[in-house]
């Protein structure tokens, strides 16, 4: 057999002696790249029906034999090797055989390409017997993949293996990552976690805080800082979200300035090197100590939280969920207005006789030029909080000076339909994480209440699950 190059991780080529193969007919190729996702063999039937949707019959079986002559043809390979056919093999020596009825690419063949070198060093990795020998084999795996395989083709078995190929390759830089941690081999690791969250941005959030905290070692708070950045885009506009409330801490810590190294990457506990050369410095010991003021903060939002729950439990109105909401924040984020507003599909605030009389500031505004403000929440689900209301001159209101929160309340349908609307002083400070997971729990919570209010209201029935 001529001697095979085969590329499909991030390019499509396969050269035969070094020249571009022939392959005559693109059926032929694709035939190809199907078994080469499939190495365990394919029957004809199956084929048939993932590549050209047909069943088996003459003129589809013609069509096959055809195809599979033009795929050995442009491979280089014997045809039907006489006198090298192995007991229930047909074929034996070509670059496709026939096994118990499966058509698969031959040993050299899958042994040419770059999809199954990656894969063999992974699987040998895995059966290491040594951390050293693990992360060489990881490391020349790794090395092999220059981008999803056959990133081009867009039929349902290629994206299936796509997404098969591209898990193997991220949970591989995952584990070289906790290797080159227990190393203390701060940028190898932080180079490893970024490839596999590049690949998947969607692994994990607790991997995309592990990324922050390794990137204070090796470029201070910068590099943590735009990641940060890049991932609240990335919820926004691929998921619709907001990150938990974790990482919001987490980096509300790393913009203060304070030295992180707490955890070992994909984990949940203290790093291994506190207190080692090179690694995390003992002096980080206390910052992982349990602090009392967000012990206290966090018993102060259940607390809050509960009562707010309790209290809409008898709700039966808006001016009732409105009353409640006052009551259970007003005291605890020393605010002077907390309002509920719902929202008009447009953006517009609802013109419904429940609406609370407004301060005549905030009536004005919210009817002229700070609507675009609710239409910027509800378009993007967002959330928007200023310390300071001049921060957005674009708003063109003549306002007191406050500080201004506003949370998305979301219907089941992900719709935002009301927005939940603070002012305080501005000497309270800016909005801390612990204010703000507050206030989207208690959104989460007032939008629960309303749901159950909307049923009540339309006479249906709820049914006991059985």
């Amino acid at each position: 057999m001529p001697a095979l190059d085969i590329s499909v991780l991030g390019q499509a080529q396969v050269l035969v002696d070094g020249k571009t193969a022939v392959w005559q007919a693109a059926g032929a190729i694709e035939l190809f790249y199907f078994l080469l996702a499939h190495p365990e063999g394919r029957t004809k039937e199956d084929i048939l029906a993932k590549l050209w949707n047909k069943e088996v019959d003459g003129a589809s079986g013609n069509r096959f034999r055809v195809t599979m002559h033009r795929l050995r043809a442009a491979l280089g390979g014997g045809e039907r090797g006489a006198g090298q056919k192995g007991a229930g093999e047909k074929g034996a020596g070509e670059s496709v055989l026939e096994v118990g009825g499966r058509f698969k690419l031959s040993q050299e063949v899958l042994a040419s390409s770059d999809l199954y070198a990656m894969h063999r060093a992974f699987d040998r990795a895995e059966h290491a017997t040594d951390d050293s020998e693990r992360r060489e084999l990881l490391e020349g795996g790794i090395a092999l993949y220059h981008g999803d395989f056959l990133p081009d083709l867009k039929v349902d078995w290629a994206v299936e293996a796509r997404e098969e190929h591209r898990a193997a390759y991220v949970r591989a830089a995952l584990e070289l990552s906790l290797l080159y941690c227990d190393q203390t081999r701060c940028e190898a690791a932080v180079a490893s976690l970024a490839r596999a969250l590049k690949a998947d941005p969607f692994i994990g959030e607790n991997y995309h805080q592990d990324l922050m905290t390794c990137m204070t070692v090796i470029e201070q708070k910068y590099g943590a800082v735009e990641h940060y950045r890049d991932f609240l885009r990335l919820l926004r506009d691929d998921l619709d979200d907001t990150p938990m409330l974790e990482t919001v801490r987490l980096y509300d810590r790393i913009k203060g300035g304070q030295p992180l190294c707490s955890h070992h990457i994909g984990g949940t506990g203290r790093c291994s090197h506190i207190g080692q050369d090179g690694g995390c410095g003992a002096e980080l010991l206390t910052l992982e100590q349990p602090d009392l003021q967000t012990l206290q903060d966090d018993l102060e939002s259940s607390q809050t939280l509960l009562g707010l729950s309790h209290d809409l439990i008898g709700s039966r109105t808006r001016v009732e969920v409105q009353d409640s909401l006052k009551n259970a924040l007003l005291p605890v984020l020393h605010a002077d207005t907390v309002l509920l507003l719902d929202l008009e599909p447009t953006g517009a605030l609802s013109s419904a006789p429940a609406r609370p009389a407004l301060p005549s500031w905030l009536e004005q505004g919210l009817n002229g030029p700070a609507s675009a403000l609710l239409l910027e929440v509800q378009a993007t689900r967002g959330r928007l909080y200023l310390a300071d209301t001049r921060l957005r001159p674009e708003l063109g209101l003549d306002l007191p000076r406050v500080a201004l929160g506003v949370e998305p309340v979301r219907a089941m349908d992900g719709v935002v339909r009301a927005v939940l609307l603070l002012t305080r002083p501005l000497e309270q400070g800016a909005w801390t994480a612990h204010e703000r997971g507050l206030l989207e729990g208690a959104a989460r919570t007032v939008a629960l209440a309303l749901e159950r209010m909307s049923v009540e209201h339309s006479g249906l029935e709820l049914q006991p699950l059985t």
